[in-house]
């Protein structure tokens, strides 16, 4: 019995050998995708390429420190991940800073290399003459809120007699509210008191408790706390010479237009004292500001183009976020396509405008169809015709 079944399986393993296609054996040796052509890892590893200054200089494996005053923020986050899969930088460091001197000082001694902040921040620091302009990255807005209950305080003129400000930290709302009420000739602890939040649900809270009578602070749009709290409401900006002031400090804040049908369902309509604002009529006139990237001279022109490069050439991932879900960036006015007065421009930031028609020494009209894409010369204006 044994015998047959060893000669059944002789037999089965003979007739599968027999009608088998495959011909291979584990004796047989081969080389893998072999071609008779050294590709470049070839010669990376026989002739010790990685050993060459050259191949070195391709990457920067020196570690940049990028930081900020938000312990989140979004598109800072996104633009490092974004630098580090598009850029020749393989090292990014990511800070927090809660003191505005401190990270600028910071960036001036080259112990950061690139920060975001704004023009209310920067011009209220001093002694940093290394500080370069790299670009525009964001739009922030103040919101500036009373509850809706509060009939007696109307507009900024209505604010006398130690009226309570809640204010979110002392970043660019701070600087606005302290703007605002030297120009109208205000007196803290005299017309008004300021108190400042850690939070924005601890000063929230406290408006709709009315502890406070003003809520500033800063956000994108549109914010979702007016989704939480429904007696809220924003304050016009009235009550000053609103042109006179925003023609006087035009470098720090701009007013801007914003659709309150964004602030949720349950915000219109909304009356005042000479308006109300309903769904056929939601145009609404807030604060805004931008933010920049600033850099210093330590850092080389190279790196800086490769940044901008791999800022701009992502430009569809940036609007997915939800500062641009209502104004997306574009190709033509993108956060590349300017120099901001009274900030000092890094050289790598001026050849990458130079280089892709942001900026042109030449004065033509036609120059517009180079816009992030090609150097404006009269070499390629002649192409053109």
């Amino acid at each position: 019995m044994k015998i047959l079944i060893i000669l059944l399986i002789i037999c089965i393993i003979i007739y599968f050998k027999i009608n088998s296609n495959n011909i291979e054996t584990f004796y047989t040796f081969f080389k893998p995708y072999y071609s008779n052509e050294k590709n470049y890892n070839y010669d990376l590893y026989t002739k010790k390429l990685y050993n060459n200054i050259a191949f070195e200089n391709k990457f920067n494996y020196k570690p940049l420190i990028i930081a900020s005053n938000k312990t989140k923020n979004n598109f800072l986050e996104l633009i490092t991940k974004i630098i580090l899969e598009k850029s020749q930088i393989l090292h990014i460091n990511y800070l927090y800073y809660d003191n505005y001197y401190k990270m600028l000082h910071d960036l001036n001694d080259n112990k950061v290399q690139l920060i975001n902040t704004s023009y209310p921040i920067f011009d209220h620091i001093h002694n940093i003459p290394n500080v370069r302009y790299v670009c525009t990255t964001d739009i922030k807005y103040i919101y500036i809120c009373k509850r809706s209950d509060n009939y007696a305080l109307k507009n900024f003129s209505y604010i006398h007699r130690n009226t309570k400000i809640g204010i979110l930290k002392e970043d660019e709302s701070y600087i606005f509210v302290k703007m605002v009420t030297d120009f109208i000739g205000l007196k803290e602890n005299k017309d008004y008191k300021i108190k400042i939040y850690e939070t924005e649900d601890h000063l929230l809270d406290d408006l709709n408790n009315n502890k406070i009578a003003i809520a500033v602070f800063n956000d994108t749009y549109p914010p979702q706390v007016f989704k939480k709290y429904h007696n809220m409401e924003l304050m016009e900006l009235n009550g000053f010479r609103s042109n006179i002031f925003f023609e006087q400090y035009k470098q720090y804040f701009s007013r801007q237009i914003i659709d309150l049908n964004n602030m949720g369902s349950q915000y219109l309509p909304k009356s005042y004292d000479t308006k109300t604002y309903t769904m056929f009529n939601p145009d609404f006139e807030i604060v805004s500001f931008e933010t920049f990237i600033l850099t210093n001279t330590s850092v080389t022109d190279e790196n800086i183009e490769d940044i901008l490069k791999s800022i701009n050439n992502s430009i569809p991932l940036l609007n997915r976020l939800p500062q641009y879900r209502k104004a997306s960036i574009k190709y033509n006015s993108s956060i590349m396509n300017k120099v901001v007065y009274g900030l000092l421009p890094s050289n790598g930031t001026l050849k990458y405008l130079n280089k892709y028609g942001y900026i042109s020494d030449i004065d033509n009209a036609n120059c517009k169809y180079f816009i992030g894409k090609d150097k404006c010369t009269e070499e390629n204006l002649a192409l053109l015709t």
